[in-house]
């Protein structure tokens, strides 16, 4: 049952899925570094943007500040490494306890992304389906939270309206004017205001 394979060599199989392998990597390898360049500028920029400008300071650019610092951090320790182990012959980044600070890293950087946009979905919410609830200043509580949720970020923004303007005594009456104008309806002994 001694059957001749000798025309059957993978050798040349095999180099060719080495070279194909390689240069795949290498290819994914500057797409992910392009991308990252881009994101880094654009973060960057959002950062930049709100921490000069003070009137860029509202609640919901407060969110977008956390959010682009969480995501600067998650593409700088996920990126770098990368790059860093493929292109030099260092390999530093592949023992164990590098392996478990990036890990590490990464989940806290992706669960600080979803929290802060489930509190934004809530802001939003509260804004816009229950317009009379919301309030029209960010008071103090509502800051020590969010500030809380957060990452990391610039100082915590001012006192200031939902449109970001400085508050004005005519929006504050006519928000209790509203209020106190909506029907109120008795149920199980409490009043609930729509």
């Amino acid at each position: 049952m001694d059957a001749d394979l000798s025309f059957y060599n993978d050798t040349m199989a095999l180099r060719n899925l080495a070279f194909l392998s390689y240069y795949s990597d290498l290819a994914g390898n500057i797409i992910f570094t392009l991308i990252a360049y881009v994101a880094i500028a654009a973060n960057g920029l959002v950062l930049f943007k709100v921490l000069k400008f003070q009137t860029l300071r509202t609640p919901m650019n407060y969110f977008i500040t956390n959010l682009a610092a969480a995501d600067m951090i998650l593409i700088i320790v996920l990126i770098g490494p990368r790059n860093i182990n493929f292109f030099t012959s260092w390999k530093i980044f592949t023992n164990r306890v590098s392996l478990i600070a990036i890990n590490y890293i990464q989940h806290i950087c992706i669960q600080a992304t979803a929290l802060i946009l489930a509190i934004m979905s809530i802001s939003r919410y509260t804004m816009v389906v229950l317009p009379l609830k919301a309030k029209a200043e960010w008071t103090g509580r509502m800051q020590d939270f969010g500030q809380g949720g957060g990452l990391t970020g610039p100082a915590a923004p001012e006192r200031k309206t939902i449109s970001g303007a400085p508050p004005s005594v005519g929006a504050e009456r006519t928000i209790k004017f509203l209020a106190l104008q909506t029907p109120q309806i008795a149920g199980n002994g409490t009043s609930r205001v729509f």
